[in-house]
């Protein structure tokens, strides 16, 4: 499996350890990665990436870049293929417009909140925050998205 991790805080990190702790107590992996990409803004690429090969097994791809309108889809869409696995662990980075890329190249989303770009306090759910999670779901029962 090819995996893109959007993030790389704590949350990130906990659950790439998670799955070191599930390999060392089951003797086997719960993931084959066979490709790891990270984009963060803040990752400390060889401290991280030391120790995250220790629990994924795979040494991943550091991509140390800030996600915004911009870029978001001339940075994500060129690592992304049929398949692939995209786990959102981001703050700031607008969920629907990963959604959508995700769902136009065919590839699995998970994410842990619905974020957007430069929202000035994430943790309040109000009202964008409740309209974008209506607009995710009409976008998940679309087969196609523009």
């Amino acid at each position: 499996m090819k995996l893109l991790s959007i993030g790389c805080g704590a949350v990130c990190k906990s659950f790439f350890e998670l799955l070191y702790v599930h390999k060392t107590r089951k003797g086997r992996r719960p993931l084959k990665i066979d490709r790891l990409t990270i984009v963060d803004p803040k990752i400390e690429k060889e401290e991280w990436a030391d120790t995250i090969e220790k629990w994924v097994g795979v040494r991943p791809d550091v991509l140390t870049i800030a996600l915004d309108r911009e870029n978001i889809s001339q940075v994500i869409s060129p690592l992304l293929d049929t398949h692939d696995f995209v786990i959102d662990l981001s703050v700031n980075v607008d969920s629907l417009a990963l959604i959508k890329l995700c769902k136009n190249k065919n590839v699995n989303y998970i994410n842990t909140s619905v974020e957007n770009f430069d929202i000035e306090h994430p943790e309040t759910l109000g009202k964008k925050t409740i309209e974008k999670v209506e607009k995710i779901l009409k976008i998940l029962n679309q087969t196609s998205i523009n």
